[in-house]
This record gives C-alpha cells, structure tokens and sequence, in this order.
C-alpha cells in the first residue's frame, strides 16, 4: 500500500472501508453498535494521543472508560428501554476525574489543562457519536438501519464532492488561517453532492419521506462542512498534520469520522422534533 500514490490509497481503503461500514449497518443492529463503538472508542484514542503531544497530560484511559459507559447508556435507554434515570450515573464518573488527577504527582502545573482535556474527549468524540442511539432507534426500540446509513451515505457525499471539486476548481480560500486548502467551490461541491444522495434516498429509501430527507440533508450539511475545519483547527494548535496514519490516505479515525461528530447532535434534535 505504501508504493501507491496518496489518491490511489484513498480511493481503495474508502471504497473497501465504505463497503464494510454498509454492511455492517445493514445487516444488523448489534452489528451497527459493534462498529460505531470501535470508531468512537479509536477516535477517542486519537484525541488523547494528540493532546497528549502537546504535552497536555489528559487522563486518557479514564476518559474512555466515561466514553464507553455514556455509549452503552444511551444504548440501553433508547434500544432495551431501560429507565432514564441510570444515565446520570457518568455524572459523577466526570468529577472523579479531579480526583483522579489530583494523584498524578507527575504534573501539577497544568492539572487543569488535562482534565479538561480529559472532560473534553467525552464531549467532542464520545457523546456525539452515542447520540446516533436516539437516530438509530425509535421509541419501541426498533432499529431503523436506513436512518444510519442514509446520514452516513450524505456524509460521504459531502466528502467527496468537496475533495473532488475542491481539488479540480478550488481557488477561494474556506478558512486559510485554519485549513488554506479548503475552498468555498469544494464545500459548494460536497454540498451540491450531499443533496443529490438526498434526493435520492427520498426515491428509494422509505423509511423517511422526501421532505424529510431533504430536512436531514439541510441540518447536516454546515455542521458536516465545518467538521473537518473543527478538527483542522485541532491539529493546528497542536502542530499535527494527522491525527494518527491508522487509515492510509485518510489519516486517522478522527479525520475520517469529524464531520459526523459535529453533525450527530444537529441530527438527533431533527429526528426529535420529527418524532421518529
């Protein structure tokens, strides 16, 4: 892999990487759960391996222990429909985290850096990515696997149409100060792309109306666009081209997978308010 070009890699591992990520949304729910829980946890890694190089000193391995338990009580709640209630227990698992730090004697001049670091792990990667629960399942608990890969399906939509475009006829700067190869003609691109893929899931995928995908299309694209940006701005403060080489041609787990970050929350207040 490592003779290919950086555009061969990538055309390969995202079609082979997309093909197994389709399946395993479709062919069942336990599957679905299996899978976002291996991204979320190795985009959690990621995030704490980065700040870790800025010399931050996160509580990474409880950090995750949080991300994990936040994961399987939203599980629990929206798929077994287990009482509400039990997910406030990842309340206190958060202030023990100052407890925590209050015992690494390596670090004391900056202890409140790696807890909110640590803090913020949960947040930015752990929490996003277990809303797709609220998404996934509706209220009796049944899984709606058309939902999932709808979203997943205009996100690579997104993607590509901006890489594609970006690359052919980008010339205006998006935001040069945090990431100068990204254009307004590539997220013009992604965009227009994204929609295409809403239209046509609003012909073959029934499980939502059309206007209702059009409205998840809608929700989704600005915080998809400004995803990769957020993360740019990430690596940027922390000197990082990528956030790990785990996925040739695409870097890491959590350049592959921020724009549904920061697009999982806008989409579960959608999906609410549509009473899905």
């Amino acid at each position: 892999m490592n003779n290919l070009s950086n555009l061969t890699q990538r055309i390969i591992i995202g079609v082979l990487g997309a093909a197994l990520i389709i399946t395993l949304i479709v062919i069942h729910p336990y599957a679905y759960v299996g899978l976002f829980l291996t991204i979320m946890f190795l985009s959690q890694r990621e995030f704490y391996r980065l700040v870790k190089a800025g010399d931050l000193r996160p509580v990474a391995g409880w950090g995750l222990l949080i991300g994990v338990i936040v994961y399987a009580q939203l599980l629990a709640m929206f798929h077994l429909n287990e009482p509400s209630r039990w997910t406030l227990i990842f309340v206190p698992m958060l202030f023990l985290t100052f407890f925590i730090k209050l015992f690494d004697v390596k670090d004391t001049s900056r202890a409140f850096d790696g807890i909110a670091y640590t803090l913020l792990g949960v947040l930015y990667v752990a929490a996003p990515i277990s809303m797709l629960h609220v998404i996934a399942f509706d209220e009796q608990g049944v899984y709606h696997y058309q939902y999932i890969l709808g979203i997943m399906l205009m996100i690579w939509g997104n993607d590509t149409g901006a890489y594609i475009v970006g690359r052919a006829w980008g010339k205006k700067p998006l935001f040069p100060r945090v990431s100068p190869n990204k254009t307004w003609e590539g997220a013009l691109g992604g965009v227009g792309l994204a929609l295409v893929i809403a239209l046509c899931l609003g012909q073959w995928a029934t499980d939502l109306t059309r206007w209702q995908w059009l409205l998840a299309w809608i929700v989704l694209v600005i915080p998809a666009s400004l995803g990769d940006l957020v993360e740019s701005l990430l690596k940027r403060g922390l000197m990082k081209k990528d956030s790990s080489g785990a996925i040739p041609g695409h870097g890491g787990f959590l350049d592959r997978f921020d724009s549904l970050i920061m697009a999982a929350p806008f989409l579960m207040i959608l999906w609410e308010i549509l009473g899905l």
